[in-house]
């Protein structure tokens, strides 16, 4: 299981750095649009079908895992007693992860770790706050 921590924790500080790289530049940035921006913003994506999205699961090795879906990826390590679960997408997606997840274990999912505070990453943290997992926060 300290095996599977280590892991957990190493993953869990390189996806900070890449959700702190996907945040907004600092304030300093001119408030006029220049030249080269456009003077209104893109049309906003249409929003998300969940009922079509699918959950890929790839095996990282070492009893890790890589869910796929929309949004934020997720990671999953096998311990010996339980799941260490990184991120959880969009709270509509919690049926089809937790079958994605049964599907490589049948273990219980102890604790979870959300990288940042985006829906995409935190939605299934909301759904069921009775049966869900111990969340931690960002930086342990």
């Amino acid at each position: 299981m300290i095996r599977t921590a280590r892991a957990a924790i190493t993953l869990t500080l390189l996806l900070a750095g890449s959700a702190l790289a996907q945040q907004t530049p600092p304030a300093n940035q001119p408030a006029t649009p220049s030249a080269t921006q456009p003077a209104t913003p893109p049309p906003a994506p249409p929003p998300v079908d969940f009922s079509k999205v699918e959950i890929k699961t790839t095996d990282l090795g070492d009893g890790v895992y890589m869910l796929e879906g929309a949004g934020g990826n997720i990671t999953v390590a096998l311990g010996t007693s339980g799941i260490i679960m990184v991120d959880g997408q969009y709270a509509p997606l919690h049926d089809k992860i937790k079958a994605a997840i049964a599907a490589v274990s049948n273990l219980p999912v102890k604790y979870l770790i959300n990288t940042h505070y985006h829906g995409d990453h935190t939605g299934v943290t909301k759904v069921s706050p009775r049966t869900a997992p111990r969340s931690l926060p960002r930086f342990m």
